[in-house]
């Protein structure tokens, strides 16, 4: 039988951080086991989250999946694989039926807030509520 093998808490690895307020994506050297949950963001200063090695940002101006990105991350996806094996939502509205198949207890929300993001350029929504 062979053994699985063992993480030290010396591996570095590097790990996505991710901004809400300025739509922002960086990457960080951490240490496997104690990366922490959050960083200030390069950019703002504002608190970045923690996201898994899997996580790719959308264009900075597709509203649609950053509203997405925004929901699954306070429902506690932080875009790990499901334990099924599922695919993401492609879509806000199906947002809700997946976090409740797939996570039974909200993660922390560091840093997240629901606000428009500083830099966002406008695109016109002929006063649609955003949903």
């Amino acid at each position: 039988m062979i053994p699985p093998p063992q993480h030290t808490d010396s591996k570095r690895i590097l790990h996505p951080y991710l901004c809400l307020p300025c739509r922002t994506s960086f990457k960080r050297n951490v240490v496997w086991h104690s990366a922490p949950d959050e960083l200030p963001c390069p950019h703002c200063g504002k608190p970045a989250v923690r996201l898994s090695r899997k996580f790719k940002p959308p264009r900075r101006t597709d509203d649609a999946q950053w509203r997405k990105v925004e929901a699954l991350i306070l429902a506690g996806s932080r875009f790990a694989s499901t334990s099924t094996y599922a695919k993401y939502p492609a879509h806000l509205r199906d947002v809700p039926e997946f976090a409740r198949a797939h996570y039974q207890r909200p993660q922390s929300t560091i840093g997240l807030r629901h606000e428009k993001p500083d830099a966002k350029p406008h695109h016109g929504h002929r006063g649609r509520a955003h949903r």
